[in-house]
């Protein structure tokens, strides 16, 4: 089970910073919705005596059921019909019925989680205290302690499975990597062309245009470095 991130606030304020989903939960559920989460069940089959256990892999998503104010004041989570269609994953429902989920696996599950370090938005911290979420994971025992019927929570594994994993590219991954790659090379050589224009004085700077408009794009200069990654950012985000 892994969490996304939540949405981060500047502090003591209801101000939203820029939000980037967690990588891991990211690269398994493709979803992109703060305060997600996402389950992978994996059913052994154990009927064949000696036999190499392949089983079933159930993938669920849950994304946060929106409220009166998400709509009021931010784009709102997709629903349960939209994520369907969106997400390659089996099936989709709402954060509420995780808890049910969780409850519902067989007693001797083995449920996998991050690691509870700042670098991951593990689940322990991406639920509140009171979080019916957290009170089935508690049910399922202590964190990393193994009981007699074999139920526990680990996070031994997760990391390091998702590490190996991830060193292994398909055709649809390496081709978002070579258009990454053309679009920030592009970047990178408008701002050398921009910078070449001003060495050649085929621009000047001009403080203030005469009727007071702001500076058009073609009538910039790079005087620090901060304006260099503007023109660069500016250029990426024309692209996609």
């Amino acid at each position: 089970m892994l969490a996304g991130s939540q949405t981060p606030y500047r502090n003591d304020t209801d101000r939203e910073l820029p939000f980037r989903q967690e990588s891991n939960f990211f690269y398994l559920s493709g979803c992109a919705v703060p305060g997600s989460f996402f389950l992978a069940t994996y059913y052994p089959d154990v009927t064949t005596p000696g036999a190499k256990n392949v089983g079933a892999v159930d993938t669920k998503l849950y994304v946060p059921n929106p409220t009166l104010e998400d709509l009021m004041w931010s784009p709102a989570p997709p629903t349960i019909s939209e994520a369907r269609d969106t997400y390659d994953v089996d099936d989709v429902f709402h954060t509420e019925e995780l808890s049910d989920h969780l409850k519902s696996l067989p007693a001797d599950a083995l449920v996998h989680v991050l690691p509870r370090i700042d670098k991951f938005p593990c689940v322990h911290k991406s639920v509140a205290s009171d979080s019916p979420v957290l009170a089935a994971l508690n049910e399922l025992h202590t964190l990393g302690e193994k009981t007699e019927d074999g139920s526990a929570i680990t996070e031994e594994y997760l990391l390091t499975a998702l590490h190996q994993t991830r060193l292994i590219k398909d055709a649809f991954e390496i081709d978002l990597i070579r258009r990454a790659n053309d679009i920030s090379s592009r970047a990178h050589e408008v701002v050398m062309r921009v910078l070449g224009l001003a060495v050649q004085r085929k621009i000047e700077q001009l403080d203030q245009p005469a009727n007071g408009r702001p500076l058009l794009p073609g009538e910039w200069l790079i005087r620090t470095e901060a304006e260099a990654e503007a023109i660069f950012v500016a250029s990426c985000r024309r692209e996609g």
